[in-house]
């Protein structure tokens, strides 16, 4: 069969590239002696042809933390989910952070907000809109994207380069998050963590919104953890906040990132973002 058939561009007739060795931060290691790099993996519009997409277009950023108990963690292993988020509008950062025993808490908090200061520093190269960013998680990463939105301008939180940028943060999407450390099973951890505030405890008014998914079957964070934080990010008034438990999905479970809940969390972003 031969055709030959006529194409409408939209704005969101893209071709995308992903760049996996962004470093954002050089941290001392090993004794001080010596350094380790913190990196980042970007999905984003091409920029290498007339054809690619509108160069002086800029795009929401969504920063993405991978989970792993707090004691590994890959940055790529969700980037063929994400990259349907990226189809719709986003640049995506999926970020690395140090996980433990190799550093305690604030760190991995800290690293975070660098990596979203480094970004916004950056914003010009990699097509940013730096006045729009949701931090999205899940697990453990889940948690850290919490507490990165319940410090916004905490200054205990903030160390590193690009001083002069923002780590603040819109709202947040938390995957089966670990809402309060202390008040689960953490025996399948064989890290310390009853140093890591209560994500609950941090919550105020000025609190930032964010949609909580969680599965009813979920065998290592119990989805009454996401419960807890939707009920008091609503005690506290941040009314737009939305929590979807879906029936029988188990931790990390594919059903947690059906296009169905990515088109609901897709609707909330737009809806808090005011796209």
């Amino acid at each position: 069969m031969r055709e030959q058939i006529k194409l409408e561009k939209d704005e969101l007739t893209n071709m995308y590239g992903i760049t996996s060795e962004v470093v954002y931060l050089q941290k001392p290691y090993w004794c001080n002696v010596t350094e380790r790099q913190l990196k980042l993996s970007l999905i984003r519009p091409r920029n290498n042809t007339k054809y690619d997409y509108d160069t002086e277009r800029c795009w929401p950023l969504i920063v993405f933390l991978c989970g792993g108990g707090f004691e590994k963690i890959d940055r790529n292993v969700w980037l063929a989910e994400l990259a349907w988020f990226a189809k719709k509008g986003f640049i995506i950062a999926s970020v690395e952070y140090s996980v433990l025993p190799y550093t305690e808490h604030p760190e991995p908090t800290r690293e975070i907000k660098a990596a979203i200061r480094f970004l916004r520093a950056n914003a010009k190269q990699y097509s940013i809109n730096k006045d729009k960013v949701c931090i999205m998680g899940e697990s453990a990463g889940g948690y850290l994207a919490a507490l990165t939105a319940v410090t916004n301008g905490d200054p205990f939180y903030e160390e590193g380069p690009y001083p002069e940028e923002s780590s603040r943060v819109d709202l947040a999407v938390p995957f089966y998050l670990p809402s309060g450390m202390g008040k689960m099973d953490n025996s399948a951890l064989h890290v310390r963590t009853d140093n890591f505030p209560d994500i609950c405890d941090l919550v105020t008014k000025d609190t930032v919104p964010m949609y909580m998914i969680h599965g009813t079957a979920d065998q290592l964070v119990p989805y009454e953890q996401s419960i807890r934080l939707y009920d008091k990010l609503q005690e506290c008034g941040v009314t737009n906040s939305r929590l979807t438990l879906i029936e029988g999905a188990y931790h990390a479970d594919a059903l947690c990132f059906k296009d169905e809940i990515k088109e609901r969390i897709l609707d909330f972003i737009n809806e808090n973002l005011g796209r």
